[in-house]
């Protein structure tokens, strides 16, 4: 007879053999990977533009993004990520203005970005302040702190060659993608090292104390880039970097293979959501800026209908989910508009109906989805979305 966990052990077995474990990262993945097959063709055909697929991909917004996919990982958000990005372009300008070093320089802004982390991680962990609430409070704190800075509303300059040390082309390529990979590594390394998993408390923690390190090592990044620090204000919200969180399968993959698995992503969904931003829907004189928004939610809609539709309806969940990434794709083809050879496209059929077509073909796909959860009832949660 069978001891209690053996019994739970071989019922586990047998439920995965029923059940194959979802495959969130072949969604996530393949979702990327045929989002920027147009999105790159209509980028590099584009007479007014010059393809920079690396600065794109390892821009100064990358290190915000991959703090505020550390923390979404953990089920909350930081909404501090821009003025902290602000305020360590500002810290940075500052510290260089005083004559200090690069490399002391570069040790001040990541000691700000760490302060305000930590001021994070101790409203949400240890004061159990909701995330948002106490992020935006820290947001506004950072805000007030670069206008003091700064003396007021205004951008900060730093004399040209005051970082010798980083005057090399494109140095803020190679500081941001030294500190992803780094962030990358220790995240690697504090899943797999470990004898046990750190409790929920202390992984936020120390993903909010991230985050504000990344985003204020950002706006260090900005700064070598332009030589100025941006005045703070709600103009750095940028919502490219929640578009690559979603990209990347920051509200979808988790656990820790899955979760490294979408900061190894979030380069690439960082450059999809930038050519997207730069294409898509120009042709729309709009009072905001709606092709991000639209982004997020459709991106959010197809990760819904996969997530919604149990693994017993296989069949329906792969065709539904294609359907609504194929609304995508058709929605990104708007932005090829010439070839190499320099021929026009869209003569036949116009931008605004080729886009229609594609978000009436993603409407559908939701649509469907919802009939079928009416009739048969949503999918009941797994284990092994449980245990994530």
């Amino acid at each position: 007879m069978m001891c209690p966990p053996a019994l739970e052990q071989a019922s586990e077995s047998i439920a995965t053999q029923q059940h194959p474990p979802r495959r969130d990262d072949v969604l996530v993945t393949a979702t990327l990977t045929v989002l920027l097959a147009p999105l790159l063709t209509g980028w590099a055909a584009g007479a007014e533009y010059t393809p920079d697929v690396l600065g794109q991909a390892l821009g100064y917004w990358l290190l915000p993004a991959m703090g505020l996919l550390f923390v979404v990982q953990q089920r909350s958000v930081d909404l501090s990520v821009w003025m902290g990005f602000g305020l360590g372009a500002t810290v940075g300008a500052t510290a260089v203005n005083f004559g200090c070093h690069p490399v002391l320089v570069l040790g001040i802004v990541a000691a700000t970005g760490l302060v305000v982390g930590l001021v994070n991680a101790a409203a949400v962990v240890m004061v159990r302040i909701p995330g948002a609430i106490a992020t935006a409070g820290t947001a506004a704190a950072c805000y007030g702190v670069s206008r003091v800075l700064a003396g007021g509303p205004t951008e900060i300059r730093i004399p040209e060659g005051a970082l010798a040390v980083w005057s090399m082309p494109n140095v803020w390529i190679l500081l941001t993608g030294g500190v992803f990979v780094i962030a990358v590594l220790a995240a690697a390394l504090a899943a797999f090292t470990g004898n046990r998993r750190p409790s929920r408390r202390l992984a936020l923690g120390g993903a909010l104390a991230g985050s504000g390190i990344l985003a204020a090592l950002g706006g260090l990044c900005k700064l070598a880039q332009s030589g100025r620090a941006p005045a703070t204000s709600l103009g750095l919200i940028d919502l490219r970097v929640v578009c690559a969180v979603i990209l990347a399968g920051g509200l979808m993959l988790h656990g820790l293979r899955k979760g490294l698995l979408a900061a190894g992503l979030l380069p690439l969904a960082l450059l999809a959501s930038t050519i997207w931003d730069m294409l898509i829907w120009d042709f729309w004189e709009l009072p905001v800026t709606v092709s991000l928004p639209a982004l997020c939610v459709m991106v959010l809609g197809t990760q819904w209908v996969f997530s919604s539709l149990g693994r017993a309806r296989e069949p329906t969940r792969i065709a539904l989910s294609g359907l609504t990434v194929g609304g995508i794709v058709i929605v990104a083809l708007t932005g090829i508009r010439v070839t190499p050879s320099g021929e026009q496209l869209h003569v036949l059929v116009s931008r605004a109906a080729l886009s229609a077509t594609g978000v009436g073909i993603w409407l559908s796909g939701i649509l469907a989805t919802v009939l079928v959860n009416r009739r048969s009832g949503p999918a009941r949660p797994t284990q092994e979305s449980q245990a994530a």
